[in-house]
């Protein structure tokens, strides 16, 4: 929240200039930019941070509860794959949203934080689908794991030699938004083929990944600044796990 004090408003037109800067290749705002009294924006940013830490939190809380269940009943192995998925969600829905910037004041936590995590979920999603509807990963599912695994160690990788992840923005990022949305695309497929296989809860998973397919639609939009609404990926995420 940035407060304009009194006496810099005039009688008539006031132009409002902005200096930005560059966070690793990225730069200006995305989403909405809201302008009005001062006590009317800390009501609506206080909750903004409590919708997002309640979704990220939920999310921590079913990572445990799955990895308790994991460690009772070992031999479903979803329930770990699981437990990383909604951990994974939990530190993403958090950070994305820039709350790791606000509470920490660092760019090293919002930059590992925001971007293993997101891809950890795919790492997640896809292991668990494949284990819970009792599916063979094919080569095409270990396509998809090997490239999200390369894109953790390119990632670290630039982190540690640099201290930024600029590269990995300017030239990967885009791949990884595209890769997400094709990989939502791959598990439709193996729903679906549940689905005709009258695999137990096939179809509930399918509408979680319905969800999420279109959230990440939508966000992939909004990243490539052709609408300026916020991104939902936070939000898909969470639907889908519940």
């Amino acid at each position: 929240l940035f407060e304009i004090p009194a006496e810099y408003i005039l009688q008539g037109h006031n132009v409002l200039a902005m200096r930005i800067s560059s966070l690793d290749n990225w730069g200006g705002f995305m989403g909405s930019i809201f302008l009005g009294p001062l006590s009317d924006l800390n009501k609506q940013w206080i909750k903004f941070v409590v919708r997002n830490t309640i979704f990220a939190f939920i999310c921590i809380f079913l990572s445990f509860y799955y990895f308790f269940r994991y460690l009772l009943r070992k031999k479903e192995r979803y329930y770990s794959w699981f437990a990383g998925l909604n951990l994974s969600i939990g530190i993403f829905v958090f950070s994305f949203n820039g709350l790791s910037l606000y509470l920490f004041d660092s760019h090293w936590a919002y930059a590992l934080f925001t971007f293993l995590a997101g891809i950890n979920i795919y790492l997640m999603i896809i292991n668990f689908l494949h284990s819970f509807l009792n599916r063979r990963i094919h080569k095409i599912g270990k396509t998809f794991l090997f490239f999200y695994v390369s894109l953790s160690f390119i990632l670290l990788a630039e982190f540690i030699l640099t201290g930024h992840i600029f590269y990995f923005n300017k030239y990967i990022y885009l791949p990884f938004v595209l890769g997400s949305n094709t990989t939502a695309i791959y598990l439709f497929a193996v729903n679906i083929r549940a689905i005709r296989e009258k695999v137990p809860y096939a179809l509930l998973i399918f509408w979680g990944n319905f969800i999420l397919l279109i959230s990440l639609l939508y966000s992939a939009v909004v990243v490539s600044l052709l609408l300026k609404k916020d991104p939902l990926v936070g939000e898909g995420f969470f639907a889908m796990i519940i």
